[in-house]
């Protein structure tokens, strides 16, 4: 899209300005989103090639529409070497499918114990007929205790 370059072009340069590999792309992601990335080509010798090292969203994680020099800030304080950024995205995935597991298990116990709260821990008492009535009367009768 040509507007998109417009707005790419200034973003691009100043990119280039903090590492010559580094360049910004809208992809397509897995949900249908468009969104801005910032990526770093790795070249031909490094087995991982090109890694997006950011997805330009917002706080709620909403792709951010425009461009803007945010993004420029953002990367220069982040990591470019291949093999770091691989083991601290292995480690970020890992602490947050971490956070996302203790979160399922404290709402899994929340929802558990206000389901225990209302019903309670009392014994329901069950209608019993005349005839069990009098089944366990005459084993009373006879000394069995019940």
């Amino acid at each position: 899209m040509v507007e998109d370059a417009k707005a790419r072009d200034p973003i691009q340069k100043a990119l280039r300005q903090i590492d010559p590999r580094l360049f910004v792309e809208r992809q397509m992601t897995i949900d249908g989103e468009q969104v801005w990335v910032v990526n770093v080509d790795l070249g031909r010798d490094d087995p991982t090639g090109v890694v997006t090292l950011l997805e330009w969203r917002d706080e709620a994680g909403r792709p951010l529409p425009t461009l803007s020099e945010g993004i420029v800030a953002r990367v220069a304080r982040m990591e470019r070497d291949g093999s770091k950024l691989h083991r601290s995205v292995i480690e970020a995935n890992r602490a947050r499918t971490e956070r996302a597991r203790n979160d399922l298990i404290q709402q899994t116990e929340d929802l558990t114990k206000e389901i225990v709260a209302g019903l309670g821990w009392r014994k329901s008492v069950q209608p019993r007929s005349r005839s069990l009535y009098l089944a366990r009367a005459r084993q009373r009768a006879r000394g069995v205790d019940i």
